[in-house]
């Protein structure tokens, strides 16, 4: 998880849809 946030600057106000986009892309690597 840490890794995907690892590319949002740091301090920034993530939106809902980033944070379900975020959830998204984790389980779809995770499934892998």
């Amino acid at each position: 998880v840490f890794r995907l946030l690892g590319r949002i600057p740091e301090g920034k106000i993530l939106s809902r849809e980033e944070i379900e986009e975020i959830g998204y892309e984790f389980c779809t690597l995770t499934r892998k």
